[in-house]
């Protein structure tokens, strides 16, 4: 997996050029230390709460109801009535937005058992930009670790795909992961809502 030079440190913004037709790895970081024997990157526990923002109201949103097979109890989530879900396996549970013929279709993804920010293969001459990490706070109390980062292409045609990146253990025993993708920020402002919106019940 390719980083950041040592010696490079940034606190909000990174900027890294992959080379044409390459496959590259994002979020890229510049601490080494971080990357976990599976490829996922360890949360910076030292890092600020993050900006509430513009506080999108979710209670209009259809709320999923996830059973948390590897332990008691279950995890509910809300979403825009737009995405579809999708189990994929007890362990992997993924919503879609609408299909776009000239793009990837909007999605965000939840993974059980797994630690940490899940990396993501990119191919081509893509840039990464804005990468920013907080910590957010349930009502519960529970924090969730969140990294936000764009990938630019200067084209032709020019493009930008923005990610959300989140890992908590929210449940004893059941680390969460999740990843985003989002073809503008309206929609990565989105799938921060819903990372809000998280429920844990236990029995």
């Amino acid at each position: 997996m390719a980083l950041a030079p040592k010696g490079v440190r940034v606190d909000t913004v990174l900027v890294f050029t992959a080379n044409p037709f390459s496959t590259k790895y994002f979020p890229q970081i510049p601490d080494s230390s971080r990357l976990l024997p599976d490829g996922s990157i360890r949360p910076d526990s030292t890092v600020g709460l993050c900006d509430p923002g513009s506080e999108i109201s979710t209670q209009q949103w259809r709320r999923t109801q996830v059973p948390l097979y590897a332990a008691a109890g279950s995890l509910s989530i809300r979403l825009p009535s737009e995405f579809t879900s999708m189990f994929l396996d007890p362990a992997h549970l993924m919503w879609y937005g609408p299909s776009n013929p000239r793009a990837i279709a909007d999605h965000i993804s939840l993974s059980f058992g797994k630690q940490g920010y899940q990396t993501i293969s990119i191919e081509g001459n893509a840039q990464q930009t804005q990468l920013h990490e907080c910590q957010l706070l349930l009502p519960a109390g529970q924090a969730i670790a969140v990294m936000l980062f764009t990938v630019a292409w200067s084209g032709p045609p020019a493009s930008v795909q923005y990610y959300l990146l989140a890992s908590s253990d929210l449940n004893a025993g059941l680390p969460i992961q999740v990843v985003g993708f989002a073809n503008d920020s309206i929609v990565q402002a989105q799938f921060m809502a819903a990372l809000r919106s998280i429920e844990v019940s236990r029995k």
